[in-house]
């Protein structure tokens, strides 16, 4: 994906509800987040924020 891509990927997002997925020794696991941003385009991030309570957040650290 390029920035534009990303950008107008970005742009287009409703608010709602976004899945967080992580593959963690071949298996994958995930949450459901209501909210996320985007950071940066170069590189290309978003932002998320796990409470340090879920297992998906012990996966996240793990990777």
């Amino acid at each position: 994906m390029n920035p534009a891509e990303f950008r107008k990927a970005m742009g287009a997002f409703a608010t709602g509800v976004t899945i967080i997925t992580v593959d963690l020794d071949g298996e994958v696991h995930g949450m459901t987040a209501n909210a996320f941003t985007s950071v940066s385009l170069d590189p290309m991030l978003v932002l998320v924020c796990v409470d340090h309570s879920t297992r998906t957040h012990a996966h996240l650290h793990t990777k």
